[in-house]
């Protein structure tokens, strides 16, 4: 006598893929919301400046990819200060220290609107994340 056991798989794959195309569907509305969110809160942090600041940043997006750039080139020094002024946050090393010389002159205070406006969503975007996993994930059960 013969016993057997079968296992079909292949309505799983259907499954599989319906989730990750809506994941990616939820996923990609997040990264919008959230570059959307770091351009509004960097322009609402900003100095108020004649020179043309806050209209240089811009958001923009692209599927799973979004992107916040300061379009001007003094935009750095504003964040993280010049001369002997400068504050390099916690986990900015790499970012600021392209802009850091260490030359001792007095130099310009920092006035920082783009890394917080980054910090602050950071943690927004990793829960919005999860929440998104976790909406699809209950859909099917």
């Amino acid at each position: 006598m013969k016993t057997s056991f079968k296992l079909d798989l292949s309505a799983m794959q259907s499954i599989t893929r319906k989730m990750k195309d809506e994941l990616d569907r939820d996923i990609e509305q997040v990264v919008m919301n959230t570059t959307r969110r770091v351009s509004l809160n960097a322009k609402g942090f900003a100095p108020v400046d004649k020179s043309g600041l806050k209209p240089s940043i811009r958001p923009t997006y692209m599927g799973k990819t979004g992107e916040v750039t300061v379009g001007v080139k003094y935009g750095p020094f504003l964040d993280f200060g010049t001369g002997s002024n400068v504050v390099i946050p916690q986990g900015w090393e790499d970012v600021a220290s392209k802009y850091w010389t260490h030359k001792q002159w007095n130099g310009m205070r920092p006035q920082p609107y783009f890394y917080p406006a980054v910090n602050i969503n950071s943690i927004r975007f990793n829960n919005d994340c999860s929440k998104a996993v976790g909406n699809v994930m209950n859909k099917r059960r």
